[in-house]
């Protein structure tokens, strides 16, 4: 039974992070910039500070992953989706993904809108499947020399 469940557990998300990060971004980050945004983004001071909603995607009550969404202007933005390796390919991406628009609805959305590094190929492949747009091509530098090389998509809700 997949369950996604409101949280504010800190450390839990901080750890699903930590494990999810370190197995998935290598060779699309330098590991270097995946340890600084681990730390810049899932410290206990940025997830209290942060203004997104944050839930749990658990099965069979273990914790498999995490999203984080909030309000932007008159959109939803998907910040966070992720899922540990061995949920992937089992549909609770998709059932994340349908959440998330589900409540973009709830809060009258025009369109569900992300960032996903232009090196994601599965992620990207995943929201494109979901009928997602790319609409935007960004470069946001963050600190140390690193940026954020992203593609926007977003899909009207």
């Amino acid at each position: 039974m997949i369950e996604i469940v409101p949280t504010k557990d800190w450390p839990r998300i901080r750890a699903l992070a930590e494990e999810i990060w370190r197995e998935y971004y290598p060779g699309i980050l330098a590991p270097e910039q995946i340890e600084y945004m681990l730390q810049w983004r899932y410290s206990d001071v940025a997830l209290s500070e942060d203004d997104a909603e944050y839930y749990l995607v658990k099965r069979g009550g273990e914790s498999q992953g995490f999203i984080g969404l909030g309000r932007e202007n008159a959109d939803v933005k998907l910040h966070k989706l992720y899922l540990r390796q061995e949920s992937r390919g089992q549909g609770l991406g998709a059932r994340s993904l349908a959440f998330v628009l589900e409540r973009a609805r709830e809060l009258s959305a025009g369109r569900l809108v992300l960032n996903v590094h232009k090196r994601n190929t599965q992620a990207i492949k995943a929201y494109e499947r979901a009928g997602f747009m790319r609409v935007d091509s960004v470069v946001i530098p963050i600190a140390h020399g690193f940026t954020l090389d992203d593609y926007i998509y977003a899909k009207t809700v």
